[in-house]
């Protein structure tokens, strides 16, 4: 059994994007991006902390007729703990998209994933060709796809304090998304040092540079506490 498994950071291959919905602005249009997991991700993370046989689920409608996930796993005493969740429809797909999304939402129960709902906003600047409109409503073209991977490259930084997207341009990789362009990477013994040094005098800027810089929860943790004293 590897419990950990379900709580470690999802690797930028396991996550997909795509478009949830699209807006005209004064300079064109913008698109914002959803980032997910699907329902393989779940079940490969599942198999991985408890074994291929150490896990199971059901699904099950209340009575509003609301799809119910279950996910059972089965521990070393042979107890299972279930966690549920409910499903909503997909626009394509409806039915399979609805089973996918409990068994997901299930997942979020068990930790899988949970640091998604961390990302900071997601949204694109699109060119003339990536949208077109259609009955009052703008939509993005079917050939905008940021889930491709030849054409996009994503980039998600530890704790998730940068989301960086790179799209090709006629084999030149422009940077069409950064959430964080002042990322500076992970921090040094000796730059948190200088922060705990700091913490107390002047927190504010600190907290500010702290956002700049991926922390371990040791690290955090100690500079957090010299603000408290």
């Amino acid at each position: 059994m590897n419990l950990i498994a379900l709580t470690r950071p999802l690797h930028v291959g396991e996550i997909d994007f795509r478009v949830q919905s699209v807006r005209k602005t004064k300079d064109g249009a913008v698109a914002e991006i959803l980032a997910y997991k699907s329902a393989r991700t779940d079940m490969n993370r599942l198999d991985e902390a408890f074994g291929v046989m150490g896990w199971t689920n059901k699904f099950d409608r209340d009575s509003k007729g609301v799809l119910q996930c279950s996910i059972g796993a089965i521990m070393e005493n042979g107890f299972v703990v279930w966690k549920t969740s409910n499903g909503t429809e997909s626009n394509i797909e409806r039915e399979k998209g609805e089973y996918s999304d409990a068994m997901k939402r299930a997942g979020f129960m068990f930790g899988i994933g949970r640091e998604l709902y961390k990302l900071p906003r997601i949204q694109i600047h699109l060119n003339q060709n990536d949208y077109y409109e259609s009955g009052g409503k703008v939509k993005a073209s079917p050939w905008f796809n940021p889930n491709n991977h030849d054409n996009w490259r994503w980039y998600i930084y530890k704790d998730a304090k940068k989301v960086e997207a790179k799209r090709n341009y006629q084999g030149n990789w422009k940077t069409v998304f950064d959430s964080n362009p002042n990322f500076k990477g992970e921090a040094t013994d000796d730059l948190v040092s200088k922060m705990m040094e700091y913490a107390s005098q002047d927190s504010g800027a600190v907290r500010e540079k702290m956002m700049n810089y991926a922390l371990t929860e040791d690290q955090e943790r100690k500079i957090i506490n010299e603000m408290k004293s």
